[in-house]
């Protein structure tokens, strides 16, 4: 026995070392403010700091809101607030200030993902450094809390099962290593100190059940208070402890036990939390402080009360965030969600074959089963009644208050599954996925979100430069588009902005429109957003160039032979639009000036048109590229209709192989209306077939009327088409 204890004494150590490791790492990668209501809870924790005395929330309008968490009991905030009673918190309201272009939109950070602002203000090395300091011993104290959490379900599952040696393990890893838990303790928030007592008051139940075990209905009454005392669904340990001694109680066949452990567990928690519900019908009129909540946080409740909205919005909700929810819960991971809820399914039918394969366990551990049972489901029943009330209410960390029961229904489907025997590898094998999934997500998920925006001293070489202030204070001053000219319709246009704030004060906070514009005005494509949505222009260092990224898209239609990117600040009343850029497309015609015609053809054609140079931008091609043939045009007179231009690819024997066709000029500048005297460039994209043979191939280019299909003639010739000169095709690589 002394050797098991000490092997479970070990394993013990292995988890909650591996979670402290863990705790570090994410309270310090996730900002401050960056947790749910984050910088609420703690400026509850600094109200009853400074203040010396809890708050009381307003119920009828015009009645100031001290703190908006101040409905909930007060033991998580007074212990913090003891904890930090040294610490100069004074300037809380310069170090956290709300990002303002943050909107709760689940899994999209085109208005920034952070809540807060992060620009210096909140380091520990900063102007704020004390209260940041305070705000990093409470995120500690909650770490410590998660500790002491996870000790006791090791402890409660040693205790309900000590005859399964990996079983406490197993069942502490699930709870230990999930990112939400790690979450939920690093974070600020008074969840963690309520996990906390459930999870000791689940220990002492599981202690209570063994046959000759003594357990004291005092210490279930204190555990029952604090947990009332921290939220209101504490009561719900007061249910778990109660149905243990009504078990016990049946099982001994003693109603003096039910009553004197019943009434001293029972009074022991009412005086504790007894005080609470009578403030609240003294200052609100009702026991829960109801009133005081729906006042403060009326806009989250719903319109009507809906149990049927409330379960589906709640299951829909946590099964996204359950195994991994960070930020307001607006950061999650539906897909590696489902994954494990599918790997979750499985276990559990571990259960079903551990009744077939070892019913004896199963008929053994019923009272344990039942109090479990009855926890889980009193929580759940708690929180679905709120999401019928109040929206947004499918958080998963409202779960583990019933962290036993969880660990339990999936170490034991676990086991199911394996068998005893295998359990030796299973566990560990368990531990290191979780242990890696914990580490993993938050590296390759979370810290790139909460990247600081890039600043740079000075724009790249390559950079094309702006200067244009779009407005008031907020300058672009460059961009860079990842894509070559001439561009072609279905192509991405990735775009580098470089913005700089101009002066230090009336800085504006622009919500920039970009378009890809045709010269008519219409708009081919746009993307929309702030310059910097982590960090307004208020915030940019004075003397740094700002980094961004846009992307603009050229659909796949038919292309004037210039486009133009435009941006207009949306939000700011009179501001025009400017434009960045003018780029050339390979579709459409534009016109040019006559010192821009080369002089390498001179081919008239039907006495109006001449051909008087062209280009294709390569020399040699690959199978299903695009070939780009360019042509230039002086307008000898006025067309008399819109001719069609076709350009053929021929191989050695004559025979075609690739083609288009498409009026000269395009829909927006058909040849009707060029004008003599008037200079074109028209650019015709060719596609080559993906199959074609590697050789050389002629181009060749003819005009006709459509639809009677009759080709223009070549002056002085015989001939209605002329050859270009010849391209070149090489292997596909």
């Amino acid at each position: 026995m002394r050797v098991n204890l000490a092997k479970h004494q070990a394993q013990l150590l292995i988890v909650l070392t591996s979670f402290t490791l863990l705790a570090i790492c994410y309270v310090v990668w996730i900002p401050p403010g960056e947790g749910v209501d984050e910088v609420a809870h703690f400026a509850y924790v600094r109200y009853v700091k400074e203040q010396q005395r809890l708050p009381a929330q307003p119920t009828q309008t015009g009645d100031p809101i001290s703190v908006s968490m101040g409905h909930h009991p007060p033991l998580y905030y007074v212990l913090n607030a003891l904890l930090i009673a040294g610490q100069d918190t004074s300037n809380f309201d310069q170090v956290f200030r709300p990002n303002p272009h943050f909107t709760w939109i689940e899994n999209d950070g085109r208005n920034g993902w952070n809540v807060m602002i992060h620009a210096g203000q909140d380091e520990l090395a900063g102007n704020g450094n004390e209260v940041i300091r305070a705000f990093f011993m409470v995120r500690l104290m909650g770490t410590l809390f998660g500790l002491i959490t996870l000790f006791a379900l090791f402890q409660a599952m040693y205790q309900a099962f000590p005859q399964v040696y990996w079983l406490p393990f197993l069942a502490t890893i699930f709870i230990a290593f999930n990112p939400s838990f790690i979450f939920m303790s690093t974070t600020i928030h008074h969840d963690i100190l309520q996990a906390m007592w459930f999870a000791l008051g689940t220990w002492w139940m599981m202690h209570y059940l063994q046959q000759d075990a003594t357990s004291s209905p005092l210490l279930a009454g204190v555990l029952v208070g604090c947990a009332i005392l921290t939220k209101i669904s504490g009561i719900v340990l007061g249910l778990g402890v109660a149905a243990v001694i009504i078990m016990q109680a049946i099982r001994k066949q003693s109603w003096s036990l039910f009553w004197h452990d019943g009434l001293i567990s029972s009074g022991t928690a009412a005086l504790i939390a007894g005080w609470w519900f009578v403030r609240n019908f003294i200052l609100y009129g009702d026991f829960l402080g109801w009133n005081a909540y729906s006042y403060v946080f009326h806009f989250n409740l719903r319109s009507e009360p809906s149990i049927q909205a409330g379960i589906r919005e709640f299951f829909d909700q946590a099964s996204r965030n359950f195994w991994g929810g960070f930020g307001f819960m607006h950061i999650t991971f539906p897909e590696i969600g489902r994954l494990l809820w599918l790997g979750t399914a499985v276990v559990l039918l571990g259960w079903i074959i551990l009744w077939f394969r070892d019913r004896k366990f199963l008929l053994q551990h019923v009272p344990v089963f039942t109090a479990s049972t009855i926890l889980f489901v009193s929580l759940l029943g708690v929180y679905l009644r709120f999401s019928a009330i109040n929206l947004g209410a499918g958080h998963g960390r409202y779960l583990f208050p019933a962290a036993f029961s969880i660990g339990m229904l999936l170490s034991i489907g676990v086991m199911g599954l394996v068998g005893q025997d295998l359990l030796k590898w299973a566990a560990p094998i368990a531990a290191a996925f979780f242990f890696g999934y914990a580490l993993w997500l938050p590296i390759v998920h979370i810290l790139p979100k909460y990247e600081p925006p890039t600043m740079l001293d000075t724009l790249p070489d390559t950079t094309q430069t702006v200067r244009k202030e779009i407005s008031p204070g907020v300058s672009l001053i460059g961009y860079d588009i990842s894509a070559n000219q001439p561009l072609m319709p279905g192509m991405g246009l990735d775009i580098t902005l470089y913005w700089q704030a101009t002066a230090e004060e009336s800085l504006s906070d622009p919500f920039v429109l970009f378009t890809l514009t045709k010269p008519d005005g219409d708009i081919l494509s746009s993307s929309e957003g702030w310059p910097t949505p982590s960090l307004p222009p208020d915030s940019w260092p004075i003397d740094k160039i700002m980094v961004s990224q846009t992307s603009l898209y050229v659909p796949e239609v038919e292309l004037p032979g210039e486009i133009f990117i435009n941006a207009q600040a949306t939000n700011m009343v009179g501001e025009a639009t400017i434009t960045v850029t003018k780029l050339q497309t390979v579709g459409g015609a534009s016109q040019i000036t006559p010192t821009e015609l080369p002089d390498n053809v001179n081919v008239l054609f039907n006495n109006e048109l001449r051909l008087r140079g062209y280009q294709t931008f390569a020399e040699e091609y690959q199978p299903n590229e695009t070939v780009n043939v360019t042509l230039f045009w002086q307008v000898e007179k006025t067309p008399t209709a819109d001719h069609t231009l076709f350009v053929h690819l021929l191989d050695a024997s004559g025979q075609l192989i690739a083609q288009l066709d498409r009026p000269a000029g395009g829909i927006t500048s058909p040849t009707s209306t060029w004008r003599e005297g008037e200079t074109w460039r028209d650019t015709y994209p060719v596609p080559l077939p993906a199959n074609m043979p590697n050789g050389q191939y002629t181009l060749q280019i003819g005009m006709y009327d459509w639809p009677s299909l009759e080709r223009l003639p070549i002056a002085n010739t015989n001939e209605d088409s002329w050859e270009l000169g010849e391209i070149v095709v090489g292997p596909n690589n």
